[in-house]
């Protein structure tokens, strides 16, 4: 008699896509959900870009989590999370201040393509239905923190909200409380007019070319639209009495970047990456600074200067 066999159990997976990034999520011990669905929806499903190769993300549960108190800290948030480094290894630890230990910990191998997640206890819900499933820890703030390295020295994750019109793509960047929300509600209701995202958009180098693409990450407006668009100008915007478009020198065009950027001020080395995809960017795409009086009049304003 043939003894019986016990499969191995099969992993429960979704699919994160953000930009050219593709993550494949996998835990062999429940079903992986998204908490934030609304503003994760789209970008839920395959959406493999040409020469884009998914990532493998292990989400494993273990009983105690890697220790990290003998790795050099690279960073610290002072709220949730902080980096660790060790040879070829990257560790991020979420921890909010509430709790006595992390909620999960990443490790990341030096080639940035295999990514395990150790996840605590606190991650397992309860379905209606009584089945135990697991939040996917693949969301804000690690989503940003592993975009941001993954994309070094071919991409930005920068703070804007990412305009459409006539398939030409626009950034419209600026500060909390700069206006893109209000930009993009504006823009909205112009029916030829098309938004990604109101609040945090990824630029990337493709090819010759620098496009942007929507993301998960949206503002008070709450959109979030996984699409991409050609990248054709930048605009950085300020509330002012009076409307006006003004182009910028490629030096005040980098100040004005560098404040609106997601860097990895953490690593020397990695922060040249970054500084010099800013100066590419800069030598292909045009930036201006834009000032505005909310009002459908700008909406008229931009329309016509990127017409003209």
């Amino acid at each position: 008699m043939t003894p019986s066999v016990i499969p191995e159990p099969l992993p429960f997976k979704i699919q994160l896509s953000i930009a050219s990034l593709n993550f494949d999520i996998t835990c062999e011990n429940y079903r992986v959900i998204q908490e934030d669905e609304k503003s994760y929806e789209q970008f839920l499903r395959p959406n493999l870009k040409t020469g884009a190769k998914p990532l493998s993300v292990r989400l494993l549960m273990y009983e105690t989590m890697p220790r990290l108190d003998t790795l050099t800290k690279t960073f610290d948030s002072t709220e949730t999370w902080a980096m660790y480094n060790e040879p070829g290894l990257k560790y991020i630890s979420f921890q909010p201040l509430s709790k006595n230990t992390p909620d999960w910990i990443a490790r990341i191998n030096e080639g940035l393509n295999k990514i395990d997640i150790y996840c605590s206890n606190s991650l397992i819900r309860q379905t209606n239905e009584g089945e135990q499933v697991l939040a996917n820890p693949v969301c804000y703030p690690l989503d940003q923190i592993l975009l941001t390295n993954l994309l070094l020295g071919r991409g930005l994750l920068v703070h804007a909200a990412g305009i459409i019109i006539d398939d030409k793509g626009y950034l419209f960047a600026g500060t909390s409380g700069a206006g893109k929300s209000t930009i993009s509600e504006l823009c909205q209701a112009n029916k030829t007019i098309s938004i990604l995202s109101d609040d945090r958009i990824v630029i990337e180098k493709t090819g010759q070319d620098i496009c942007m693409y929507g993301t998960p990450w949206p503002g008070d407006a709450g959109i979030a639209v996984n699409d991409s668009a050609r990248l054709h100008g930048i605009f950085f915007i300020n509330h002012a009495e009076d409307n006006s478009i003004n182009e910028l020198s490629p030096g005040d065009g980098l100040k004005n970047l560098l404040k609106v950027t997601s860097l990895p001020l953490y690593d020397e080395f990695d922060l040249q990456k970054s500084l010099d995809f800013c100066d590419d960017l800069l030598k292909i795409v045009k930036t201006y600074e834009l000032n505005f009086r909310p009002g459908p009049e700008i909406v008229e304003d931009i329309l016509s200067f990127v017409s003209g």
